[in-house]
């Protein structure tokens, strides 16, 4: 989800900045949070993060880097 959240950012400051937005996820869908953390697929929260993340894969500058890669973006969590 962090990568999510970091691309929908990148692309609103896209306008000022020059920026590449390049996603790799392990799941083939971002829909795999439908247990996450225990709460079901139809619970409002998880609902509107799912809309959030379609929204953001269909936005065209991401559609352009699925032409040139099959999955895209590195991401490291660390928590003590």
């Amino acid at each position: 989800p962090s990568g999510f959240y970091l691309t929908q950012n990148s692309l609103k400051i896209r306008r000022t900045i020059s920026t590449t937005i390049d996603i790799i996820e392990k799941s083939p869908s971002f829909v795999s949070l439908d247990r996450y953390d225990g709460v079901a697929l139809d619970h409002s929260e998880v609902k509107n993060v799912i809309q959030v993340f379609t929204i953001i894969t269909e936005h065209e500058h991401v559609k352009e880097l699925q032409e040139f890669y099959y999955t895209i973006s590195l991401w490291f969590i660390y928590s003590k």
